[in-house]
């Protein structure tokens, strides 16, 4: 490569070796340094052999070699190349205004910027991300703001549709150095802003554009309710001590208003309902507030009141009204030309059903909006992420392992993408990957990934998740062993407001009552099962229903009426896990073996594990082999399962022996029955 780019026949030695190591290889990087040495005299090329002469040192870092280059160039050459570097890419027609032409032309043939044909206009940018770094960093501050101040002249009266950064780009400027702003320029950066999910951004230009004395009522209730929307997730403070009377003020109809400002007041009104719900945990106060708003809305304003329905149902189902959300949700009322309201709708849907048991019809809402989901995702990434995580909940709790894996897939490869970046900063991957490990018997794995999403959650939790993973992780902490931490989450997740959450309100307690069977706290356990089980028989919630009470036969409790409820149950409820379920509440009636009863290892192929004794001194790892190998699952199973190797699954296998005093496998799953039914760990030693 050296040896095109120099154009001789051969390159000595040390000289390509040198060139190798501080370019690292890049072709761009060393082109730039062979052409530097060349114009410098370090590198003679003799006849067929191109080598280092020694008249200049070689070594160098590469910033400092652009350094040096940028010296070399005339100062209307590095004003230009300044100007470039600042806001790039830059259409041909604003640097030919903005720029000397013979210097853009000297900087084209020296290789320091490119003109790109890929776009309706020839732009310029710097050939490297060094090169303009360089640039920048040479710069005096009095050189920037005038190379600043030069692209605001230079920019045309209306930006082209195709150049969205020049917009950006002139408002950032305008914002740093105190200039004032055109309002077309400010209203297409505000668009391109939420377009694009940069909330930060989104947030300070909707400030700016409410205080524009020429911005019109319009403009400024869009931005109010969107400001609303976006500060939850940059500035939880702010939004916190919003004022929510200020706000009310701008929600009520006035004389002369048309369906388009009626329909920005309702816009604001709900992202107020979802203030007070976030905030204060308040939905009587909010629902109070948005159906003061409908009764004051003319009664012939019909696309209104169409606007209003659409965004009440989903806020029906997050506050607990499930029958009047699924209600509304069927009526004509509620259109689905909205991308946001209909996946926002589609998720609500989607987690009423699944708790009721209707899973079958759960995923076909998930398998119908979630291409749709994906597609929109840059447009809508909150509601494509309530839809993706309202099927992964329905999907864990009803023993869908293989749906959990392949959303996981997916999700993976979508939060990829620049707007879906903050729900990946909130902890969106780590959740939804705890969810999966813990189904699958991995909790060790479940416990760090819901620790992470917990730490990104108490920073910035844009969309209500943190009940939910906290919740979740109690479970796998108690699974994994780690009492302490469980019960310090089961206290955090009391503690916090359920907010949006509320609508899967039945599988967040339904964790929790299963974190405290894995602790030991058995009569608690079946005490708090018994009343999840009648709150969901109260909303027709028959997955949740029949899950507490499994927890509470598990937890001691044997009577034929639970029998018979689990029974009735059972019809209701779509798919494998019903009948699962009931047959293991019958074995444990009939006090079968529970270890070789069928019905155990059919709902450990669901994701159900049962308990495993509290207060042990195994640990993590030995507890989740301890876990499989009760159930008969091999040794080269589990390392497979565990991603470790057959032989340390057999290492941990004779720690576990030796700790519960067995001498086999067949023993282990009886000796840790009778340690969860009868006795605490500490007290069968001692004995």
């Amino acid at each position: 490569l050296a040896r095109n780019i120099l154009q001789s026949e051969a390159v000595e030695g040390p000289t390509a070796l040198q060139l190798h190591n501080l370019s690292s290889g890049n072709p761009l990087l060393l082109s730039r340094y062979a052409a530097a040495l060349v114009r410098s005299g370090a590198i003679t090329i003799s006849g067929p052999l191109a080598y280092w002469n020694g008249t200049a040192p070689l070594a160098g870092t590469v910033a400092e070699l652009f350094t040096s280059e940028l010296h070399q160039l005339s100062e209307t050459e590095r004003s230009a190349l300044l100007a470039i570097a600042l806001a790039e890419p830059v259409s041909e027609s604003i640097s030919r205004r903005l720029c000397d032409a013979d210097a853009l032309d000297s900087l084209t043939r020296g290789c320091f910027i490119s003109l790109s044909h890929d776009r309706s206009e020839p732009q310029f940018s710097v050939v490297h991300p060094l090169i303009a770094e360089a640039a920048r960093d040479a710069a005096t501050p009095g050189e920037r703001m005038s190379a600043d101040l030069a692209f605001l002249d230079a920019l045309p009266a209306v930006i082209p549709e195709y150049s969205p950064e020049l917009a950006l780009r002139a408002v950032a400027i305008s914002i740093e150095l105190g200039q004032p702003i055109r309002l077309s320029m400010l209203r297409r950066a505000f668009t391109i802003a939420c377009a694009a999910a940069d909330r930060p951004l989104a947030v300070h230009l909707a400030d700016l554009l409410i205080e524009h004395s020429s911005s019109t009522l319009f403009e400024r209730l869009d931005a109010r309710a969107r400001r609303l929307r976006m500060m939850r997730s940059v500035d939880l403070k702010r939004y916190r001590a919003t004022s929510v009377q200020d706000e009310l003020r701008w929600t009520m109809p006035q004389p002369g208003d048309d369906d388009a400002l009626l329909m920005r007041r309702v816009a604001l009104a709900f992202a107020i309902f979802d203030l007070l719900l976030r905030r204060d945990d308040d939905p009587t106060q909010a629902l109070a507030m948005v159906r003061k708003l409908h009764a004051a809305l003319p009664s012939d304003a019909l696309p209104v009141h169409e606007y209003f329905a659409l965004k009440l149902t989903p806020r029906l189902g997050t506050i607990g009204h499930f029958d009047e959300a699924m209600a509304l949700d069927g009526s004509p009322q509620v259109s689905t030309k909205s991308r946001v309201s209909r996946l926002t709708s589609a998720a609500v849907r989607c987690a009423i059903l699944g708790q009721q048991g209707k899973v079958g019809q759960a995923r076909e809402i998930a398998i119908r909006e979630l291409p749709l989901a994906t597609l929109h995702l840059p447009d809508v990434p909150d509601a494509v992420g309530e839809l993706f995580a309202s099927w992964y909940l329905i999907a864990s709790v009803a023993g869908r392992i293989q749906t959990i894996a392949t959303l996981q897939r997916s999700l993976e490869t979508h939060l990829e993408q620049r707007p879906a970046r903050f729900l990946a900063e909130a902890g969106f991957s780590e959740m939804s990957a705890g969810v999966l490990a813990s189904a699958q018997g991995q909790w060790q794995v479940a416990s760090g990934q819901f620790a992470a999403a917990i730490a990104r959650l108490e920073t910035s939790d844009p969309v209500g998740y943190l009940v939910n993973v906290s919740a979740a992780a109690a479970f796998a902490y108690a699974a994994a062993g780690n009492s302490a931490a469980a019960r310090a989450e089961i206290e955090r997740c009391v503690s916090l407001p359920l907010g949006e959450s509320r609508i899967v309100e039945g599988i967040i307690r339904f964790n929790l009552v299963r974190a405290r069977l894995w602790l030991g706290d058995r009569q608690f356990a079946a005490e708090a099962a018994g009343e999840l089980a009648d709150w969901a028989r109260e909303r027709h919630f028959s997955l949740v229903e029949l899950r507490a009470l499994h927890v509470r036969s598990l937890a001691g409790e044997r009577s034929p009426a639970l029998l018979a409820r689990a029974e009735a149950l059972r019809p209701q409820i779509d798919g494998r896990i019903g009948p699962a379920i009931v047959e293991h509440i019958s074995a444990i009636h009939s006090q079968e073996r529970l270890a070789e009863h069928p019905s155990t290892r059919a709902l450990a192929r669901l994701g159900i594990w049962m308990p495993l004794p509290a207060g042990t001194d195994l640990t993590g790892r030995e507890r989740e082999i301890a876990n499989f190998a009760s159930l008969g699952y091999s040794s080269k199973w589990i390392g497979a399962t565990l991603q470790i190797s057959r032989r340390t699954v057999e290492t941990h296998l004779a720690h576990l022996y030796l700790k519960l005093g067995v001498t086999e496998r067949d023993s282990l799953a009886d000796r840790l029955a009778e340690l969860s039914e009868h006795m605490e760990f500490s007290a069968w030693r001692a004995a």
